[in-house]
């Protein structure tokens, strides 16, 4: 990478922070605050379900909730952080007219309100 690229990319890179920064000014808290506590909350019960699957699962073995509520909390803030970069690499690496076909051998899983696409030849014998 020649060194104009790299100076014009940390330029650009401060630029969008200074303006990220500037921008979180302009958050409002309260409703943010709300939207925070309504996604633990999802989260926990989500966990409160897995507690109870391992316990009809492990009928005899106790299953303490803070520690599993706990890792399923990691669990999902690493997969929030982690997972949508790898996605978005992928998908920056892919042809732009990629295409998915299915020679018809596979279960189609269609949505009724969603018009049915044709099914694409194979040519190959």
């Amino acid at each position: 990478m020649p060194l104009a690229d790299l100076a014009s990319s940390a330029e650009s890179f401060a630029d969008a922070t200074v303006e990220f920064f500037g921008n979180l000014s302009a958050i409002e808290w309260g409703p943010f605050g709300l939207a925070l506590c309504c996604l633990a909350a999802m989260q926990l019960a989500r966990a409160w379900a897995w507690r109870n699957v391992l316990r009809a699962a492990y009928p005899g073995v106790r299953i303490p909730f803070l520690r599993l509520g706990a890792a399923y909390l990691i669990g999902a803030g690493i997969s929030a952080l982690a997972v949508p970069p790898l996605v978005l690499s992928r998908r920056q690496n892919m042809p732009a007219d990629s295409t998915i076909a299915s020679n018809g051998d596979e279960p189609e899983i269609a949505d009724p309100g969603l018009p049915r696409q044709p099914a694409i030849e194979s040519d190959a014998g």
